[in-house]
């Protein structure tokens, strides 16, 4: 009975694993199917531009027809206008005399409010100033202060080091000179006493010989450890040199400061546009705020789905895209002024086919969360059964497998997806409105899941470099070979025991390839502080600017990398299942072995 349980829980699970190869083969298929409706949409978006040029320009002719027999008409009224002119002037005049004290009050009403804007304006302006100020001057301190410290100790070590040579070599040579003047009163001595004992003198003389080179012997020894501590003061020599970098430190700030003070300019000029956009942010927050509660209490009405609610957040913000992508299209077909009919067609069809994208999308929904309660309830029955018999559930880890799954591959593809995406980015430089070229900001993409560089992007494989602890994290920048300066370098691809130790080989991701142009956002929080750390210390030996760096996984095709994630944690998923069954079948034919051996 136990096999026959088996043999069909097994049969079950190999027909739930060609479901999901299916349904992910379902869900390729509908993926290709929108890319090829979405191309067809801008062919058909491009023809109607086209109709409307071709109509625009019919209509200029008329008008110009049009417009020829206006200034005709025009110059046979200008003259009545003109005597209608005087008239008016007349009563403007009246008029005027009239409403003088009223337009005197309303300037003199406007110009307080001015100059009450402009006095906030800049008292803002001169304590962001001094704050900054304030800061550059403190850091200006702290690094000359550490500058200092550091000196004088090293002056110290080193006075220190000379002071006991010093005294060493003066010990010795007093030793020596104490020695050799003994000696030679002892000679003097001997040779105006004991004239008969020259033989023994020179057998004397033979050991002081000895003595000689047994301290010249010394004197040689000696020596070493005099240029032991001289390459030791060249090493202390070789430190100071890391100045260069605290004034590369200090550099950089400077530039950062000079940065801060353009966007403090740039700042000033969009002041008045922010006065203008604020009304309408008010009314935006106010219709997002009711939004927002309407998503949380979804969420809390769906928090029972568990993990799949993941999959429900990112529908519903396809289902926002989609909304403003409708809305732009539909200001764009206004703003064209093509034939209501044409609109109408082209939208029907539109709607059709993403109404039938959606039902197949839920019906792939319902599937998923059919098979995940299938999977749960039989998880709950065995584990049921399995306490009846005696065996924990913890002995079993049936839901060690699914976290490693869901954690490792499903959680990372589905923050990747539910960030956004740029296109045509340039890494290195961007130009302002007003024309000027300044360095690309890593801040303005630090909500960028996949990102889509330009052509004349490329991995800079000659500044690459790596940080070593236990593993080799690796780093490169992201840069545009075209770029002049000032260039940037805030996006650098990465990745883990894929270059040398000393970062001049980078094989990570498609390093190897032409044609990679895109990067994948990196995930793995717990990496982060170490890809940092490398590109701290590519910063100081390359020279270059990275104020925000954001990390990515360099790669041709980001979509296809997050279909294998998930194609992973999928196939996963499956074996889990059949080791659960296998397992489960398994302890269950032995508890009822071991029951019927008791009987």
């Amino acid at each position: 009975m136990v096999n026959r349980f088996y043999e069909i829980t097994k049969s079950e699970v190999k027909q739930i694993e060609a479901e999901l190869l299916n349904m992910d083969r379902k869900m390729e298929i509908l993926e290709r199917d929108f890319r090829v409706h979405i191309k067809v949409h801008e062919q058909k978006v491009q023809n109607l531009e086209y109709e409307h040029k071709e109509a625009k320009r019919q209509v200029h002719d008329t008008g110009e027809n049009d417009l020829q027999k206006e200034r005709d008409m025009h110059s046979e009224q200008l003259l009545q206008m003109n005597k209608e002119k005087l008239d008016l002037k007349r009563d403007i005049r009246e008029t005027q005399l009239e409403n003088e004290g009223q337009v005197k009050m309303l300037i003199q009403g406007f110009a307080k409010r001015l100059q009450n804007l402009r006095d906030t304006f800049e008292q803002n302006h001169q304590q962001l100033q001094a704050q900054y100020e304030e800061q550059v001057e403190q850091l200006k301190i702290d690094l000359e202060l550490r500058r200092k410290v550091e000196i004088h100790e090293i002056e110290e070590r080193k006075n220190q080091h000379i002071n006991e040579l010093h005294f060493n070599h003066q010990e010795a040579f007093d030793e020596i000179k104490a020695y050799y003047n003994d000696i030679t009163h002892d000679n003097l001595q001997l040779i105006k006493s004991l004239k008969d004992e020259i033989n023994e003198m020179k057998e004397k003389e033979k050991t002081n010989k000895k003595k000689m080179d047994l301290l010249r012997q010394e004197n040689r020894d000696l020596t070493q450890p005099l240029e032991d501590k001289l390459a030791e003061q060249r090493d202390l020599e070789e430190e100071l040199k890391t100045y260069t970098k605290d004034k590369m430190a200090l550099k950089n700030l400077k530039a950062h400061y000079k940065r801060l003070e353009e966007q403090i300019s740039e700042a000033k000029q969009e002041y008045r546009a922010c006065e203008d956009k604020y009304r309408k942010m008010e009314k935006e927050r106010d219709d997002l705020y009711k939004r927002f509660k309407k998503a949380v209490q979804e969420i809390q009405r769906k928090a029972e789905l568990g993990k799949n609610m993941v999959l429900e957040k990112k529908l519903e913000e396809l289902a926002q895209q989609f909304e403003e992508k409708q809305a732009q299209l539909s200001e764009v077909l206004g703003n064209a002024k093509l034939d209501p009919s044409i609109v109408a067609n082209v939208t029907k069809k539109l709607e059709q086919v993403l109404g039938a994208k959606n039902r197949q999308i839920k019906d792939l929904q319902y599937q998923v969360h059919q098979a995940t309660k299938q999977y749960n309830d039989t998880i709950r029955v065995y584990e049921s059964k399995l306490q009846g018999l005696g065996v924990e559930p913890e002995e079993i880890g049936f839901e060690v497998m699914g976290d490693f799954t869901f954690y490792a591959y499903m959680e990372p593809s589905y923050s990747a997806t539910m960030m956004a995406s740029y296109v045509e980015v340039d890494p290195s430089s961007t130009r302002l409105a007003d024309g000027q070229v300044v360095p690309t900001d890593g801040g303005r993409f630090q909500d960028a899941g996949q990102v889509y560089f330009n052509h004349d992007t490329v991995l800079d494989l000659n500044r690459s470099y790596s940080f070593k602890l236990a593993d080799v994290y690796c780093v490169a920048p992201i840069w545009n070979q075209k770029c002049r300066e000032p260039c940037g370098a805030d996006f650098w691809a990465v990745g883990k025991n894929c270059c040398s130790e000393n970062g001049n080989v980078f094989q990570c991701g498609d390093a190897g390839s032409k044609r990679a142009k895109s990067g994948l956002r990196l995930m793995e929080s717990a990496d982060l502080p170490f890809y940092r750390l490398a590109v701290i210390q590519a910063v100081g030996k390359h020279k270059m600017v990275s104020q925000h760096p954001i990390f990515f996984h360099w790669l041709e095709d980001p979509v296809a990398e997050l279909h294998g994630w998930q194609r992973k944690g999928f196939r996963l998923f499956a074996i889990a299942m059949t080791s659960a069954f296998t397992l489960s079948g398994a302890a269950l034919a032995t508890a009822l072995h071991a029951m019927h051996i008791a009987i």
